[in-house]
Parts: structure tokens; C-alpha cells; sequence
């Protein structure tokens, strides 16, 4: 009976429209499953499920090897399993090694002739003991291309030495190394090829690695495009290297375009040869400020003239400051479309006071003079102080803000001698997620009647998801049709339940006359571009209202 009704399910199967499907399209789509699982969760096996669903499909999935080439959850049965199914496609280990007996891993590592990723963990001592054992005997790694050991959690273990002659010298397709907790020698082959290079936790006095060893291992890896260096090494009272006077004393690393370094920055910095760089991730978190401005004046040699900058409060934690500067194209970077650079600095929080006062060194070193758009997110300043930082600046356009507006608007009302206005060339700005009553948007008009006033009159007021406190949007909207050649008006009632289709009602009767957008477009709005068109939209000659 139960034979009978197999074979009528699976006559049943046989007709239907995934059946159709040739056996290659099946493998593509379990495959890309597979690799989208992957991307949530590196160790996951989920996908594992579309074996299940029938004979035809289980029958697929065992003649496609790529997706049995990740062994991620240390069962020794399950590494038999993949290694059987897998063929000779290029094998990737991902595992804890305390979760793994040893001949499982000897196992497992037994298959470095094809593996291309080797990704392991270890927590204690007697687990580095194990693999140490195991690394020194290995041979050499022909399909190698990504090795991320990480000790970073081994108690009393300090910084861990691998062995010298790691992969019996031989790894020539080795572009990514991530060394967590440990280090490899300094003149180690494997830096040879590589493009990724990531260092973390290497700061124990002891054994840790030191400010020229790094220089050293840097020296070695000429073809680096990503560095990444989290707690990578020890000062040793050496935080003050003087940089070499002369460019052909720097590491020469002519690919590099990623940069991310979260201590002694403007001494690594000045050591490495970088005018190509496309980003730049400096973490002053976990140091003192005495060092920004000699950080300030190496980037300033570094980079061209800013053009974006933003402000951002993380709340609890830091700032941080981004700055987006045109990118000149060379043989290494000549993507069309003059690509842009950025820069993004971490600072403590601590008092305010420290942090403007950092923000004005880093002003003061920084080309600045050509900013155009300033993003200001959280940061409430001085009306003095956003005079002195971006007052005179004679190309910035554009001032995106959400929260810190009432003391800007005052610095906007703010008048150089009897009739010029600072901000002189302001043309576009952009508040959001502004949660206003009547009171405010008088404020707001009467500071942009003053400008308009001294010749300074918006081209652009957006008002991006705001919040109307008040019985009436359309009259408070009428308001500003005056202030600006275009008000964009994105705006929602909040006082009761009788007026809560009124910010609808404006976005349903703007909506249809210039198209609407969804949410998400409105977001990707670019505030440096004037040209670009907007849903909700009022003007000086509109008759909407």
C-alpha cells in the first residue's frame, strides 16, 4: 500500500510546473538559496530543507557539489558527509575549535589541498596547543584565498605565535588574511599577494605587535586595497614616530582605498603612502584628542577639498563626522562619474565642550573652503559656533538638519554689517523629521523673510516627514509659499483624531499633480541636487492652497 501510494505521489509530482524545469535551473536556484542563507548566517544549513521536499529534487541536490562545500557546525559525521558529496570543488571550514575533537580537525584540515576559506576560533589555551600541532603539519595550500584565525578569547594566552612555515610555504592565491589574536612572522609569505589585510586585539605588552613590526609586515604586502587595523598594536611610548621627510620613505601601497584604524592614527597615517584612497574609518573612540590636529594636518595632505561634511550624535557613545571630497581619477580608479572619497572620523563624546572644540581643529586643519553640503544630524551648537564653523564658507548651498534648528536659524538671521546675511550662499535647506507647532513656523518664516530680505531668498525649503502640531496644514503651509521660490511640504497632523487626514489630504491633491513616490525614494533624495523633482511641492506661484 505504501509503495502504491508513493509512486502515485510521485506520478502526481511529475506533472507539475517545477517538474518542467530542466535539472541545471533546479541546481542554479538551490544553489543561490544557499548562498542567500549564507548571507544571513554563515553557519546555517537550512537550505538543506529543499532536499527534503521529493526523490527528484534530493537526487539534484546530491549531484551538485557546490552545495555541499561548507562544513560550519563541527559534527565529524557531517564533515564525512560533505567531503563524500562535495567532490573536488573548493572546500570551506568555518568552526570553533572547541566544539571539535581533535581528529576531526586533523579531518577536516586534512583537505587543505582544495579548501579556499579557513575560518576557525579557539577560547583557551589547550585548543591553541591542538591546532598549533595540527597548522605545523600541514602542506602546502594551492586554493587558499581567505584564512581568518581569531585567539582573540583565550584566556591568559596573550598574542599567539602560528607557525613559521605555515602551509609548508606554499598559499599563492591568498588575498584575504584576518589575524585575530595572533600574529605570523613579519616576513611571512603570506603577505605577499594579499589585498585584505585586517589585524585586531594584538595590544598585550608582552607579546604584542609593535609599531615597527606592523611597518614591516605593511612593507611586505605592496598590493593591499583594504587595511583594517582594530586595537592592532602596541605603543610602547613610540606613539610619536616622526614620519619620514621624504615621500620615497613611506610604505608604498599604490592600491590601497579602504582604510580603517582605531588607535595612534595620525602616526600609522603618516607612514603610509595613500593618495588614492576612496575611505577612510578613523576610530578616536578609544584615545585621547592630543593627537587630531597632527592627524588633521596629515589628511589634509591627503585628501582633496571637501565638498559634503556631516555631523552625527551616536547618543551614549560618540560623534561622528563624515566628509565626501570628488575623487580625481587615475589608472587605478577611472569609474566614470568623477567618484567620491570619504572620510569618517569617530570622536568620544565626553563634555560637548571637547567635542566642538575637536570639531573646530579639524575645521581649521581640513580643506574646507569648498564645502556645498552640510548634513547636521543631532548636534545642537551654538548659534556662535555654527558662525564661526560654516558662516562665511562662499559655496555652501545646501543644509540638511534634523534636530540643533532653532540655534541655526538664529546664526541664518545672523547679518554681516547692515545688509549682507551670513550664509550668503544658501540656497537649499532641508529640514527633517521636525515635529513643529504654529509658534515654530513663524520662527521659521520670520527668519527666512529676513534673509530674503538682505538678497538671500531660498531657491529650495524641504520639510521632509514632519509633524504638524495644530488644527490646520493648509494654512500653516500657506505661510511659507513667500520664503522660498519652492517649499516642499512632507507633513503629517498630530493633534487629534478630527485633523489627522489633513497632512494625507496635501499629499494626495500635490501627489497627483507632480506623481507620487513612495517613502523609500523620498529618502534617497539627493539634497545636493536641485534639479531633482519631489512629490509634495508648493511655490511661490502655486494655487494648490
Amino acid at each position: 500500500m505504501e509503495t502504491t501510494i508513493r509512486a502515485l505521489r510521485k506520478q502526481q509530482n511529475s506533472v507539475s510546473l517545477t517538474a518542467r524545469l530542466p535539472p541545471e535551473l533546479l541546481a542554479s536556484i538551490f544553489k543561490w538559496d544557499a548562498i542567500m542563507e549564507r548571507e544571513k548566517s554563515r553557519r546555517t544549513t537550512s537550505w538543506i530543507r529543499l532536499s527534503h521536499v521529493c526523490a527528484d529534487w534530493r537526487r539534484i541536490a546530491l549531484d551538485c557539489p557546490d552545495l555541499w562545500c561548507y562544513y560550519t557546525n563541527n559534527n565529524l559525521n557531517w564533515l564525512n558527509t560533505l567531503v563524500s558529496r562535495s567532490g573536488t570543488v573548493p572546500f570551506h571550514v568555518l568552526t570553533d575549535l572547541h566544539r571539535i575533537r581533535s581528529k576531526g580537525l586533523r579531518q577536516s584540515l586534512g583537505e587543505i589541498h582544495r579548501i579556499q576559506e579557513l575560518c576557525f576560533c579557539a577560547y583557551y589555551r589547550k585548543h591553541w596547543d591542538k591546532i598549533s600541532k595540527v597548522l605545523s603539519k600541514l602542506e602546502h595550500a594551492p586554493f587558499l584565498e581567505v584564512f581568518r584565525p581569531s585567539f582573540n578569547l583565550v584566556v591568559g594566552g596573550g598574542v599567539q605565535a602560528l607557525p613559521d612555515y605555515l602551509f609548508n610555504g606554499e598559499a599563492p592565491r591568498l588575498t584575504d588574511l584576518e589575524l585575530d589574536g595572533c600574529l605570523i612572522g613579519n616576513n611571512s609569505f603570506l603577505l605577499a599577494n594579499l589585498t585584505t589585510l585586517t589585524l585586531r586585539h594584538l595590544r598585550e605588552e608582552n607579546n604584542g605587535l609593535s609599531l615597527p613590526q606592523l611597518f614591516v609586515m605593511l612593507n611586505q604586502a605592496p598590493n593591499l586595497e583594504t587595511l583594517e587595523l582594530k586595537d592592532a598594536c602596541i605603543s610602547n611610548g613610540l606613539d610619536d614616530i616622526p614620519p619620514p621627510r621624504a615621500e620615497e620613505g613611506r610604505i608604498r601601497l599604490p592600491r590601497l582605498q579602504h582604510i580603517t584604524i582605531s588607535r595612534m592614527c595620525a602616526t600609522i597615517l603618516s607612514h603610509i603612502s595613500h593618495h588614492n584612497v576612496a575611505q577612510i574609518f578613523l576610530d578616536k573612540s578609544n584615545e585621547t584628542n592630543t593627537s587630531i590636529q597632527a592627524l588633521c594636518a596629515t589628511l589634509a595632505t591627503r585628501i582633496q577639498p571637501v565638498s559634503r561634511a556631516r555631523m552625527e550624535n551616536c547618543y551614549g557613545s560618540s560623534y561622528t563626522c563624515d566628509f565626501d571630497w570628488e575623487q580625481t581619477p587615475t589608472l587605478m580608479n577611472s569609474r566614470p562619474g568623477m567618484p567620491h572619497a570619504r572620510l569618517k572620523m569617530r570622536i568620544p563624546s565626553g563634555r560637548r565642550e571637547d567635542f566642538f572644540a575637536t570639531l573646530r581643529d579639524i575645521w581649521k586643519t581640513l580643506p574646507m573652503t569648498n564645502l556645498r553640503v552640510l548634513n547636521i544630524d543631532d548636534v545642537n551648537a551654538s548659534k556662535e559656533f555654527w558662525l564661526a564653523l560654516v558662516g562665511d564658507l562662499k559655496f555652501l548651498t545646501t543644509i540638511c538638519v534634523k534636530n540643533g534648528l532653532t540655534t541655526l536659524l538664529q546664526a541664518l538671521r545672523k547679518k554681516r554689517g547692515h545688509f549682507a546675511a551670513s550664509f550668503k550662499s544658501l540656497h537649499n535647506l532641508f529640514i527633517r523629521e521636525w515635529t513643529f507647532d504654529s509658534t515654530m513656523i513663524d520662527s521659521l518664516g520670520k527668519c527666512l523673510r529676513a534673509r530674503r530680505r538682505c538678497g538671500a531668498k531660498l531657491s529650495r525649503l524641504i520639510i521632509q516627514k514632519g509633524k504638524y502640531r495644530g488644527p490646520d496644514s493648509f494654512e500653516v503651509a500657506a505661510r511659507l509659499r513667500s520664503v522660498a521660490q519652492e517649499v516642499i511640504w512632507d507633513v503629517e497632523t498630530i493633534a487629534d483624531k478630527s485633523t489627522e487626514g489633513v497632512g494625507a489630504n496635501i499629499r494626495q491633491c500635490a501627489g497627483s499633480q507632480h506623481g507620487s513616490r513612495s517613502s523609500s525614494e523620498v529618502e534617497r533624495w539627493d539634497y545636493s541636487s536641485p534639479e531633482e523633482n519631489y512629490p509634495y511641492r508648493l511655490s511661490a506661484d502655486s494655487e494648490d492652497f
